[in-house]
């Protein structure tokens, strides 16, 4: 079975969302980042879970996983899109703080940290 996010319903579409470092909470379906735009936030799923679409393949993503680090890392750019599961609360972190404590650390540690955003993320392939 193969799942595809909805976008035809603009109510679960809420792209750009003003989120100032605090919570943000989702509806199951409704969109948080669309793939190739800026990482502005990394966010703490605090509740539920999120999918992750990217290459025809879809990863789920629960609580208490972090999406957006390695895509900081890797140059801020979203890789994949990221839609709720269920109903989700993640925690929004500004990108620009993290950027910011990111360029004081060594290259070989940021080298670090980016492998291991890539494996502290729980998931699974969504069925």
């Amino acid at each position: 079975m193969t799942i595809q996010p909805d976008l035809s319903r603009p109510d679960l579409c809420r792209l750009g969302i003003a989120v100032a470092q605090g919570v943000v909470r989702l509806v199951h379906g409704e969109v948080l980042v669309l793939p190739r735009t800026e990482v502005d936030h990394v966010f703490v799923i605090r509740r539920g879970a999120v999918l992750s679409f990217e290459g025809g393949s879809a990863r789920l993503v629960a609580a208490p996983g972090v999406i957006g680090l390695g895509e900081l890392i890797a140059g801020g750019r979203w890789r994949s899109l990221i839609v709720a599961h269920g109903p989700t609360e993640v925690q929004a972190l500004p990108a620009q703080m993290l950027g910011r404590r990111m360029a004081e650390i060594p290259a070989t540690h940021r080298r670090l940290l980016a492998g291991l955003a890539q494996e502290a993320t729980p998931h699974q392939r969504a069925k």
